[in-house]
């Protein structure tokens, strides 16, 4: 006899599939946990690689044509599932804009539940006035006060956002461990020091080059910079253009991963998810003592966790001169990863709340 389906979830998310680390280490890492005999879970995603050109190219006419047609193709594709018993809101919707879908969901009584991993409450220091606006940074309390659950990241979330809606669980961003591979064995004579992000986060990698160099002039390394194009200055090493294809490849080349942070409101609402990408590749993590990444890394047995930039120049050094030290600290790494940021085992915990919710 088949099994009744049990749940019917849908889910709403602002990018495109697979370029948003956001979603990728959380719902579509999920989905395939979640879309069982006993949830149908589908990903609704709302922007597209049209809408992501024209803004590029800031010919916004036709991103606002294209921006509307969507628009009306999403809000199709929610009236088409609206036999769903929940409605997960990764971020918000839709792109930048007010919560119109939220709000309509709402209105018809549909479960919404609410999840993030960033400060989006807040505003990057790098962003520009016009997104900036876009944000309408009050939505996020909006949208919890509509919610019935709210799934964030850490702890620091957890207390802005429990104001506003105190049924909020932390749900830690993960990797699907079956799907990685150890460390990548390369040619190199010296060691790779290597860090993953994108161009808005560059800055935090920029400004320790000066700290890399003195570094380099001690001990020579090369560098990876996985998804933005920054000056190396005298470092020896390639910046890399970053795609879901290339990902795994130049982060498995890697020996040691950095992830430095200044001490800020924006950046304790990360939720580590470069440290927890290095550690599942076997590789040591250096990283500031910022937000989670205290509990992401054990300092001295995963990696560091590091104060200020001569702390973190001084373990580097370690590192790089000490290879059973790193590949140590490495299946340490991996250990904790698959225990604490499982995508199978996280998924399972959040089948369990999606029960509770009346």
């Amino acid at each position: 006899m088949e099994q009744k389906i049990i749940l019917k979830v849908a889910c709403l998310l602002p990018y495109r599939k697979n370029v948003a680390p956001a979603q990728r280490f959380r719902w579509e890492q999920w989905e395939k946990f979640l879309n069982n005999d006993k949830c149908k879970f589908k990903i609704i995603y709302f922007s597209n690689k049209k809408i992501e050109y024209y803004f590029k190219k800031k010919k916004f006419f036709l991103l606002f044509f294209f921006y509307m047609l969507n628009f009306f193709i999403y809000f199709c594709k929610i009236i088409k599932n609206l036999n769903s018993d929940y409605f997960i809101i990764g971020r918000n919707a839709i792109l930048p804009g007010i919560p119109i879908f939220e709000t309509f969901l709402y209105l018809i009584n549909k479960k919404l539940i609410y999840d993030f991993d960033d400060a989006i409450y807040l505003s990057p220091v790098n962003d520009n006035f016009f997104i900036n606006t876009l944000r309408f940074k009050w939505r996020v309390r909006y949208i919890a006060k509509l919610s019935k659950m709210i799934f964030i990241g850490n702890r620091f979330l957890e207390d802005y956002i429990k104001k506003y809606n105190r049924n909020t669980y932390i749900i830690p961003t993960t990797v699907d461990i079956n799907n990685y591979n150890s460390k990548l064995e390369t040619n190199s004579s010296k060691v790779i020091v290597g860090w993953t992000g994108s161009k808005s986060t560059s800055i935090y990698i920029q400004e320790i080059i000066p700290v890399l160099e003195k570094v380099n002039q001690k001990v020579p390394f090369d560098i990876i910079v996985l998804g933005a194009k920054i000056d190396l200055g005298s470092l020896s090493g390639n910046c890399v253009i970053w795609n879901s294809k290339n990902e795994e490849k130049f982060i498995r080349k890697m020996d040691i991963g950095l992830m430095p942070l200044p001490d800020n409101k924006w950046t304790q609402g990360k939720c580590g998810l470069k440290a927890i990408q290095y550690s599942n590749y076997f590789i040591p993590s250096i990283v500031s003592d910022v937000g989670v990444n205290e509990e992401v890394i054990i300092n001295d047995q995963t990696g560091y966790v590091v104060q200020n930039n001569e702390e973190l120049a001084d373990k580097l050094i370690n590192l790089i001169k000490n290879k059973k030290l790193r590949m140590e600290m490495g299946i340490k790494a991996n250990h904790h990863v698959k225990k604490n940021y499982n995508s199978e085992y996280v998924a399972s915990k959040i089948m369990l709340k999606l029960k509770e919710i009346t």
